[in-house]
């Protein structure tokens, strides 16, 4: 009766270790939610942040021709609005990347340029084994965003060219970790201009 007794308590306590232990697969995979993705990662970034970034990129520019130099930036109330759409439209599109389930493309999809850009399955198996990572570019890509609209709504043309170079920085640093991270030549592009920005930031920082 004696041997019953402690073996049952022993196994109350193994029940009850094994009740606070988290499983592997929870700790590895994406949280369980309610959404249901349809999508795929390579589709929101298709029809919802690159061209949404592009327009936001090109609402600020210089332009050099025959001319001289001329400055284009959004004028009117309307131009404004349209490119505060785009800016709305990259911050929600960053927490679309982030709902549970989501495929990154199609099955049976391949890599538009096998040998450099990672294939479908190897950015999901990355996405999986570490969703803390792929959490932490997509609220880059969010927070840079959010700078944009900033900018948008003070009407800061200024603000608003320098927050786009921020986007391409978010983009680019999620690029490099999950599209291309076998491009020697991509990293060593980025890493030149961030040395670059840092330098322009410290002469800048010194004629203020």
């Amino acid at each position: 009766m004696k041997t019953y007794q402690t073996f049952s308590i022993v196994g109350i306590a193994l029940l009850m270790l094994a009740g606070c232990a988290p499983a592997p697969a929870e700790i590895e995979s994406a949280p369980v939610s309610d959404f249901r993705p349809t999508s795929t990662i390579k589709d929101i970034m298709l029809s919802v942040v690159d061209p949404s970034a592009d327009a936001i990129w090109e609402s600020v520019a210089t332009v050099v021709d025959f001319e001289g130099i001329h400055e284009e930036f959004p004028e009117t109330d309307e131009e404004w609005v349209a490119v505060r759409i785009e800016a709305i439209r990259i911050i929600e599109g960053s927490n679309m990347l982030l709902v549970p389930g989501r495929d990154v493309a199609e099955p049976g999809a391949n890599s538009e340029f096998p040998g450099i850009e990672l294939e479908p399955e190897e950015v999901q198996e990355l996405i999986e084994q570490d969703w803390a990572a792929w959490t932490e570019f997509a609220h880059g890509l969010h927070d840079m965003a959010t700078i944009t609209l900033a900018a948008i709504d003070a009407r800061d043309t200024e603000a608003l060219l320098a927050s786009g170079e921020g986007l391409d920085v978010a983009c680019e640093r999620c690029h490099l970790n999950y599209r291309y991270p076998n491009d020697a030549a991509a990293r060593e592009l980025f890493e030149d201009n961030e040395r670059l920005r840092q330098e322009f930031d410290v002469i800048d920082g010194e004629i203020q």
